[in-house]
């Protein structure tokens, strides 16, 4: 029982940090595209 509980865990980790990267890079592009046009 304590091992599932330890993967969900583990999976939403995998998950938020996915989103953060992906948020980052969103950031970075929106960033750099403002850069270009100004």
């Amino acid at each position: 029982m304590k091992k599932i509980v330890s993967m969900r865990i583990f999976f939403l980790t995998i998950k938020f940090s996915y989103y953060k990267i992906v948020l980052t890079i969103t950031k970075i592009m929106i960033f750099s595209e403002n850069n270009i046009f100004s």
